[in-house]
């Protein structure tokens, strides 16, 4: 297993609103590399509390159960809860989500690997991974949408919402 450095905690950063949408930033502050992932250990500071997630990237497949891209985000605790409240406040009406899943598997595209197979040539560099995640509920009748992107050069994680139709659906997801 490979760690990094710890990095410096850095404020949250909210992008837009109810209307606009709301995108947030987090700050990485560690990366753990092993055999079969790369951890992303995200938090950042927003009204007095940490908030944050593990953004975990599947390197290799794991005995057929996880594909290489897929993107599992596991809770680091109280700051994963303070991340899904500060979410339900964002997403305003939608406050009764609390507790962080240990474990939230959606599906994933990587939206770089899309571009390459639909027009046969690399993508430009944007310096960061991007992917989109798709969360669908246990019947597939309702599903949602979502955009992670990860800079490890600039070192954030960003989630960015495609559509504020899809906020309770991605809060059920990630809550207990």
């Amino acid at each position: 297993m490979n760690e990094s450095n710890v990095y410096p905690i850095r404020p949250l950063l909210i992008n837009g609103g109810e209307e606009e949408g709301a995108d947030l930033r987090l700050s990485i502050i560690r990366i753990i590399e092993s055999e079969t992932s790369v951890d992303y250990i995200a938090t950042s500071s927003h009204d007095g509390e940490d908030v944050g997630v593990c953004a975990s990237v599947v390197k290799e497949t794991q005995n057929g159960n996880m594909p290489a891209g897929d993107i599992v985000f596991r809770s680091i605790g109280k700051s994963s809860d303070n991340l899904l409240k500060t979410l339900s406040k964002l997403y305003e009406g939608m406050d009764d989500f609390f507790v962080f899943r240990e474990v939230v598997k959606p599906r994933v595209v990587n939206l770089r690997d899309l571009i390459r197979i639909v027009t046969g040539k690399e993508p430009a560099d944007s310096g960061s991974a991007e992917y989109k995640l798709f969360f669908q509920d246990s019947q597939g009748a309702k599903s949602a949408e979502l955009y992670l992107n990860i800079n490890v050069h600039e070192l954030w994680i960003e989630l960015r919402e495609k559509d504020a139709g899809y906020r309770r659906i991605i809060l059920k997801h990630l809550s207990q």
